[in-house]
């Protein structure tokens, strides 16, 4: 079995969710999985940048299963700006620091042409 270099660290979420991360959706569920707020980078030759904490949601299974509105961009943007409090909050509290992998992905955010101007 390959690594898939858009795979999420397991470390990196739980420093900034926990042990047990609620659904971004339906925080009254707990979360089974991180899903990739932009995808996962296809077969981009720096694909390894949508392994940043900032493109993770975490949902609950059926959410992340059936859910149709996921991949628009209003919603997008709105998961995106959920994360990007959650992983500020981690570095505020001192539980996380931006990577450079967190750094390039925003980058590309904003060049897709979505907001992340609540970073601080």
């Amino acid at each position: 079995m390959t690594h898939d270099p858009a795979n999420f660290d397991k470390i990196e979420l739980e420093f900034i969710y926990g042990h047990t991360p609620l659904c971004f959706i339906s925080p009254m569920e707990k979360a089974q999985e991180f899903h990739h707020i932009f995808g996962r980078g296809g077969k981009r030759e720096d694909r390894h940048i949508f392994s940043s904490v900032l493109n993770a949601a975490p949902l609950s299974r059926k959410l992340h299963d059936t859910c149709p509105l996921l991949n628009t961009k209003g919603f997008r943007q709105a998961l995106y700006d959920h994360a990007l409090k959650h992983v500020s909050y981690a570095v505020a509290k001192g539980n996380y620091a931006y990577t450079d992998v967190d750094l390039l992905f925003m980058a590309w955010v904003q060049g897709e042409g979505y907001d992340s101007d609540t970073i601080e």
